[in-house]
């Protein structure tokens, strides 16, 4: 093999490995809420002086920067330093330990690693010593020559390499910068953290004084566990995809008209209604990971909690939902207009106009029951049925295929994608052999 040749051939075993490492990147998530997203949270807040642990008002300071609780009478160090507080920076990832690993080599993610930093902040730079005074002459013992400080102390911080469980009620754990060893947890739904065990042979003093005390964090850091809040059962079910106009309400906001818009963090409670505008479109997620696809210019209702038997409610508009994955666990029953249907694992569309209340069923079967009349019928793959005001109309065959599409052609545009992708990946490798491809 020629120098050139084998030079082609490491750049194209070089190009490959960099495409293999891009769709390759391994990610670990044993035990992340459903719905929960990874959030790096950077906490930072003050102590008050007034709050610290102890009685002392002012502190010494020698000239390595550490904070003192008593004074070190040595040449250049300070007394009578008064602290604003300690500043705390706490970094972590709501979802901690939880969450494992993800990526590889650089781009490593150890979601379970947590950094905390006490600063302490002086309020004035207290009085530094200068010189020592030779008392013996008259008897008296050494005294210490002392000078007003015209800055402020650089202070030393400790900072603290830690482990985080993960979640609300997660704890932290591990070791300082000087050996001591320290604990803590979440406390009040996640919105505050105390650390109530620090143990060393000599504990820095700005550890000390932040012991058991508690320090305020960020209240959104855990907003996708849906904690504390009023009113709020979480139905468990979370948006998997957002296209265009998505929005979400309570029941009683729906009612007043009041929207807000849909993230993909949003958790959805019991009564939420989730609404669809134009050109826009919505896939709903449930745990067992089964799935709901809204059409634009629908609303549906989360009517029950994740339970073996769950109720939904469709205003108005289109949906086709994947429930295969309930058959061994329960029941869904979806109410609409004219009609009640009743899902035990399938496959299945459903269209509400307000007056007409249509069943496409895909997979399997779906109990339709009439709310006029009380009529049912057991509605099979390939068929459809209509309820209006008066009853059901009688079952229809329809083509699954045609219908299908009309659902699928949502996904060509990435399909589209991959393809030139792929396409692009290939020339390139060609030309890179020295392979030109002829184009007709």
């Amino acid at each position: 093999m020629t120098r050139n040749k084998l030079t082609q051939s490491i750049i194209l075993k070089l190009f490959l490995n960099i495409i293999l490492f891009v769709y390759c990147i391994p990610i670990l998530a044993a035990e992340i809420p459903f719905g929960v997203t990874p959030k790096e949270i950077n906490d930072i807040g003050l102590v008050p002086n007034a709050n610290l642990v102890g009685p002392e008002t002012q502190f010494g300071v020698d000239r390595q920067g550490n904070l003192l609780m008593s004074y070190d009478y040595k040449i250049g160090n300070r007394i009578g330093v008064t602290l604003e507080g300690i500043e705390y920076r706490l970094s972590y990832w709501n979802v901690g330990a939880l969450g494992g690993t993800s990526g590889y080599l650089f781009w490593k993610k150890d979601y379970s690693r947590a950094v905390l930093t006490l600063t302490p902040i002086a309020q004035d730079g207290g009085r530094i010593i200068s010189d020592r005074v030779d008392n013996s002459k008259v008897g008296l013992p050494d005294s210490w020559k002392v000078e007003p400080a015209i800055n402020e102390p650089n202070f030393r911080s400790a900072s603290c390499i830690l482990t985080f469980s993960g979640g609300p009620s997660g704890t932290f754990k591990g070791t300082c910068n000087e050996g001591e060893k320290i604990s803590g947890r979440l406390i009040s739904a996640g919105t505050s953290v105390v650390f109530d065990t620090i143990e060393g042979v000599q504990v820095q003093q700005p550890l000390s004084l932040i012991k058991g005390i508690s320090l305020p964090l960020n209240k959104d850091a855990f907003s996708d566990w849906k904690l504390g809040e009023q009113g709020c059962q979480d139905s468990g079910t979370r948006f998997n995809s957002i296209s265009g106009t998505v929005k979400v309400a309570s029941d009683a906001n729906a009612k007043a008209d009041s929207w807000g818009f849909a993230r993909l963090e949003t958790v959805l409670c019991v009564d939420d209604h989730v609404q669809t505008g134009e050109e826009s479109e919505a896939i709903l997620s449930f745990a067992d990971m089964s799935t709901f696809v809204m059409k634009p210019e629908t609303e549906i209702i989360i009517n029950s909690p994740p339970k073996r038997d769950s109720k939904w409610s469709l205003a108005y508009g289109k949906i086709k939902a994947n429930i295969e994955n309930m058959a061994k666990d329960g029941t869904m029953n979806i109410e609409m207009s004219q009609a009640v249907a009743g899902i035990k694992g399938t496959t299945f569309i459903l269209e509400e106009d307000g007056k007409n209340s249509v069943l496409k069923v895909i997979e399997g079967k779906v109990e339709f029951t009439s709310k006029p009349s009380g009529q049912k019928e057991l509605v099979m793959a390939g068929e459809k049925i209509t309820a209006t005001d008066t009853g059901l109309t009688p079952k229809q065959a329809y083509n699954i295929d045609k219908e299908l599409k009309e659902w699928s052609d949502r996904d060509l545009p990435i399909m589209v994608i991959i393809i030139v992708f792929a396409t692009v990946a290939i020339i390139v490798a060609l030309y890179i052999l020295g392979i030109k491809p002829k184009f007709r």
